[in-house]
């Protein structure tokens, strides 16, 4: 079951479908080989649609819908090896022109809205996987490539170029969507609060923007000393490496002395027959995983 959800966040009123029956919303999915899953039993049938198929949203207003992917009376996504899959749910109204007598002064969304998930079956919960201290020597040179970028940049919040660019190879593909979704989130904050808070000499109220992504919060965000410590081969195609982290006093914001050694896990998988960088968790903070995402931030708003 596929939950949608569509959000208003612009001033003038929207006018956009129901999402009764998934209508206006494509589906696609990609398996654990990384090819699409085709929908068996054809699509749902055409008709004329009525003035109840719609509705207007105001600012900070949504609707909701479901609909069913996996195989139900022949219809369906068929979800029928172990592994990682990748949901992307489109919703487009375009040609807009379509439904301009019907909306009235609302306006209908131009272009297509996009948002992915993920989600395991079986293997990537239930399997009973190995635990070795025989990390591949190719996965430990990935942390201490990655970790090189990292301290030299010591970007606080999201890479910029060129550290982004530097970056981007050893991520994976759904680090990689994640960031930019945190990415599009910036862009949102900045078209609705940007000249607020410049005018108001005003700090954003972005989360992330002064975390360090992959070193941790505080004085963890700016490190520039980095070592490896313990690391597990966990199955086959995933490592846990501990990062271990030296903050030089005069990096400390006061005067006082302050907790000089942070620690964190990075985690890397095996993607395309080369080791990324997948996930991030602090273990001095909230023990939070980098791929929980950020509650603030939803499909780039």
């Amino acid at each position: 079951m596929a939950n949608l959800e569509f959000w208003s966040m612009s001033a003038q009123p929207l006018y956009v479908s129901r999402l009764q029956e998934g209508k206006f919303v494509t589906f696609s999915v990609l398996g654990p080989d990384g090819k699409g899953i085709p929908w068996q039993g054809g699509r749902a049938d055409a008709k004329r649609f009525s003035a109840s198929d719609f509705t207007v949203l105001n600012q900070y207003t949504g609707i909701k819908g479901s609909r069913i992917l996996s195989l139900n009376k022949g219809k369906g996504f068929g979800f029928d090896r172990p592994g990682e899959y990748t949901l992307t749910a489109e919703f487009s109204m375009e040609p807009s022109d379509r439904f301009a007598a019907a909306a009235g002064q609302a306006t209908t969304p131009v272009g297509v809205f996009q948002a992915k998930a993920f989600f395991c079956i079986e293997a990537c919960i239930s399997e009973r996987l190995s635990v070795s201290d025989q990390v591949p020597p190719s996965a430990l040179r990935r942390v201490r490539e990655f970790y090189d970028i990292i301290t030299k940049y010591q970007q606080l919040g999201l890479p910029d170029d060129p550290e982004k660019q530097a970056l981007q190879p050893l991520l994976s593909r759904r680090l990689r969507y994640l960031l930019d979704d945190l990415e599009g989130c910036e862009a949102d904050y900045d078209r609705r609060f940007g000249e607020r808070d410049r005018a108001e000499t005003l700090k954003p109220e972005i989360p992330w923007l002064e975390e360090g992504l992959f070193t941790g919060s505080d004085e963890a965000a700016t490190t520039t000393i980095y070592q490896l410590g313990t690391s597990r081969l966990i199955g086959k195609d995933r490592v846990d490496a501990e990062v271990l982290f030296t903050i030089p006093q005069e990096n400390c914001r006061d005067e006082s002395p302050c907790d000089l050694h942070y620690r964190g896990v990075v985690t890397l998988i095996r993607e395309n027959s080369h080791w990324v960088v997948d996930d991030y968790i602090a273990m001095d903070g909230d023990l939070r995983r980098l791929s929980s995402g950020y509650p603030e931030c939803r499909d780039n708003h």
